[in-house]
């Protein structure tokens, strides 16, 4: 998956590429919104600058397409060094709608992770 091959990269500049000019991110470690690819790139770089993701692993759950847009929910489990500190497993879920753009490309439009509770 091109997603999780850019984060284990450290690539935010790839990432941002393949979400929608007007994308969004729901960020659990912002408030509101991070809004725009110029945003979302910035966004990215810091987080993966902050962190080194050891393993990246996304799992597709379901998708569904109505129209240009399609939605698709999953799993994650990203193991995580920040400094040199012991690596540290987390799983989570995710929900990213996908816009059709007018070239035929789908991108993402919005977004959305969220971390499994603690325990």
């Amino acid at each position: 998956m091109r997603v999780a091959a850019a984060v284990m990269r450290g690539d935010a500049a790839a990432i941002a590429q393949i979400v929608a000019e007007d994308g969004e991110a729901i960020a659990t470690t912002e408030k509101g919104f991070v809004s725009g690819r110029p945003a979302l790139e910035a966004y990215y770089a810091g987080r993966l600058r902050a962190a080194r993701f050891r393993d990246v692993v996304i799992t597709t759950v379901a998708v569904e397409v109505a129209g240009d847009l399609a939605w698709e929910t999953g799993r994650n489990r990203l193991t995580v060094q920040v400094g040199d500190a012991p690596p540290t497993t987390r799983t989570g879920r995710y929900l990213v709608v996908w816009k059709r753009q007018p070239d035929g490309r789908w991108l993402i439009r919005v977004d959305a992770v969220i971390p499994d509770p603690a325990g």
